[in-house]
């Protein structure tokens, strides 16, 4: 969710972006804030639980490869010489909440 757009607050960054920005940058700022703060605020506490439950935790979308993917999008800026994925292809703001 927080690298691919999952969450409420996604769609609201892209939907209302502060003037001065568009859509996509300000979900792109959003997407990338919430991954510098993934450490902090999920996977303690998930690390926590679930080893609390004799279990050890597997994060796939954490691996270094998909990380670097998604981290080298494109954000609409019209900078798009990093190879990275065009954001709409990973989160697309247009379909319904659920869907996109």
């Amino acid at each position: 969710d927080e690298q691919m757009g999952g969450y409420g607050r996604h769609r609201k960054a892209y939907n209302d972006p502060p003037s001065g920005s568009t859509g996509a940058q300000h979900l792109a700022a959003e997407l990338k804030l919430d991954f510098e703060r993934l450490w902090v605020r999920n996977l303690g506490r998930d690390d926590r639980v679930i080893s609390d439950h004799g279990k050890e935790a597997r994060f796939p979308f954490l691996d270094e490869d998909v990380v670097h993917l998604l981290s080298s999008r494109s954000d609409g800026d019209g900078n798009d010489d990093d190879g990275g994925l065009p954001l709409d292809l990973i989160c697309d703001m247009t379909l319904p909440p659920g869907v996109g």
